[in-house]
C-alpha cells in the first residue's frame, strides 16, 4: 500500500488534483483513500495526499448537488443555500410529500 500512496504523493506534489483539475479521478479515488486506516497507512507520512484528501473532504461537503437532484431540492426548499450536511440530513429524514 505504501507504494500506491507514494505514487499518489509524488503526483500530488506537482499538481493540486490527480488529473490536474478536480475531476472524476479525485471523486473515484477519495473513497479508497478514506480507508487509509484499514490500509495501515498514516496520511501524515504522505503530506500531499493528506492535503488532497482534506481538500476533497471540504469540497464534498460544501459543493451543492447538481443536475436533477439540485433542481428537485431547490424547488422543495429541502436544501437551504448555506446549511451543513447534518442539517440537510435531518431535513431529508423529516421531509414528507
Amino acid at each position: 500500500m505504501a507504494r500506491l500512496y507514494g505514487v499518489m504523493d509524488r503526483r500530488l506534489a506537482e499538481q493540486e488534483f490527480l488529473a490536474g483539475d478536480y475531476s472524476i479521478a479525485d471523486i473515484a479515488t477519495y473513497p479508497w483513500v478514506a480507508r487509509h486506516e484499514r490500509h495501515q497507512t498514516r496520511l501524515e507520512d504522505f503530506p500531499h495526499v493528506k492535503r488532497w484528501f482534506d481538500s476533497c473532504l471540504v469540497r464534498f461537503y460544501r459543493r451543492p448537488p447538481c443536475g436533477p437532484a439540485r433542481h428537485g431540492c431547490a424547488e422543495s426548499g429541502l436544501i437551504p443555500a448555506a446549511s451543513s450536511p447534518d442539517t440537510q440530513s435531518r431535513q431529508a429524514l423529516s421531509f414528507t410529500s
